[in-house]
């Protein structure tokens, strides 16, 4: 039985496409011509567009060939995902299906579809579905590529992002490091912005060990090969913002302002809004919503070019002394005032009311 479903398949693929279907396939043709001009662009809504149109297209033209099916379906979730449509789990989820209909369990195109997948589920906080997939793809790369690729260094990165939000700091630096060797082995052979991506990751990762001179090379390169390749990738506005606490760690404080006020363009020019808190906090006190809550501060002050506030004026404290309010206020770094897209060099007078965390 499994002999005849097969060859039907292959007789099914093999058959010309029909006078009938020739409008089809050339919208067909259309459709993906307009996605690849679109990703070229770096246009990803249109990119999303146009790969949902080119699978709706191929699913009826290929209803029974899930082989052909395989590949657009992959690029539609692909496109979903890098315009964060909530839907993009579900659409990967889709193509696995097309996927093990389509290949073997065993078969090395499985591969990038998986950890694409897995890196899905772990954008929309879904760890177990990650892990499943993680775990899956390499168990096939085990087979295929045992001495390592670029895709197994995907795969022990994204194991090492679990174990970092499950607080196994030690285990996700080993498998960070052990994925970085990798991917300097392969780094011609990878496209600039999965680079990017992937040394942003690495320096989340030994940020959290504390390794920060490491964390400001890897975020420094990153935000590089972003700038060149795709200058309004979301990541750049959170690569300036780690840049801001690596290099007060190490004491750089000409780059701190700056990375803060390259966050805060960045934000008003892609978010079409300025930053309006704190762009990072040393004490965490004012930022660290994960803690307990100790009290309030009502206080007046000015935002400075330098990214600092001045002219500290505390109104009421309540769960900290005012001393201790002004000192943390005074500590943080703040983005500057920006008017019509411009940052202001005036500090005007700000009235405002903060929450204040337990250490």
């Amino acid at each position: 039985m499994k002999f005849f479903v097969a060859l039907l398949c292959f007789v099914i693929s093999t058959v010309p496409i029909q006078a009938k279907d020739k409008p089809a396939k050339i919208a067909l043709d259309e459709a993906e011509l307009a996605y690849s001009d679109a990703k070229a662009l770096k246009h990803k809504a249109s990119a999303f567009i146009h790969a949902r149109t080119a699978y709706r297209l191929a699913r009826n033209l290929y209803p029974n060939n899930p082989t052909k099916l395989a590949l657009y379906s992959w690029r539609y979730a692909q496109a979903a995902a890098q315009y964060r449509d909530p839907l993009a789990l579900f659409l990967f989820e889709q193509t696995l299906d097309i996927h093990v209909s389509a290949f073997a369990p065993s078969d090395a195109r499985f591969v990038a579809p998986l950890i694409d997948a897995a890196d899905e589920a772990l954008q929309q906080s879904e760890p177990e579905m990650a892990y499943a997939w993680y775990m899956k793809a390499r168990k096939i790369l085990n087979r295929h590529e045992s001495r390592g690729s670029f895709n197994y260094a995907r795969v022990l990165m994204g194991l090492a992002r679990l174990h970092k939000s499950a607080n196994q700091l030690k285990k996700a630096d080993e498998k960070a490091e052990k994925a970085a060797v990798l991917l300097k082995q392969h780094y011609s052979d990878i496209a600039p912005i999965a680079i990017a991506s992937m040394l942003f990751r690495f320096g989340e990762i030994i940020r959290a060990n504390g390794h920060d001179t490491e964390a400001f090379e890897a975020y420094t390169k990153s935000l590089s090969l972003f700038q060149q390749h795709d200058k309004s990738a979301s990541e750049i506005y959170g690569l300036h913002k780690r840049l801001v606490e690596v290099n007060h760690k190490l004491g750089n404080e000409d780059a701190v302002t700056a990375h803060c006020v390259a966050a805060q363009q960045f934000h008003f020019t892609n978010m079409r809004k300025p930053i309006s808190g704190i762009v990072y906090d040393p004490t965490g006190r004012l930022s660290g919503t994960d803690r307990q809550k100790q009290g309030k501060i009502r206080a007046t002050f000015r935002k400075g070019v330098d990214c600092r506030l001045h002219d500290i004026e505390i109104h009421y404290a309540d769960g900290i002394s005012q001393k201790d309010a002004k000192m943390l206020l005074a500590q943080a770094y703040y983005a500057p005032i920006m008017m019509r897209g411009i940052i202001s060099k005036g500090e005007y007078l700000t009235l405002s009311t903060l929450a204040v965390y337990k250490k």
